[in-house]
């Protein structure tokens, strides 16, 4: 019988667990057109904050990732 309760909170904290109303910081969720829809869907200004600077960081690693070749100037020796 003692059991049970550990069993019920468990279960309690699995379902919890997922209750984060923050979307995760991706290309489409940080994406023009659908920053805004994601940013309306966020209730709390510091949940809300935190997912925008979670997409300015993820926008400076993808620039960071873009990658140009460009060859340095001709020598003159």
């Amino acid at each position: 019988m003692r059991i049970f309760p550990l069993i019920v909170v468990v279960t309690v904290a699995a379902g919890l667990a997922g209750c984060d109303d923050v979307p995760e910081p991706t290309a489409a969720t940080c994406a023009p057109d659908l920053l805004e829809k994601s940013l309306s869907e966020i209730h709390s200004e510091t949940k809300r904050q935190a997912f925008m600077d979670g997409c300015k960081s993820f926008q400076k690693a993808k620039a960071m990732r873009q990658w140009e070749y460009k060859p340095s100037p001709a020598d003159d020796f």
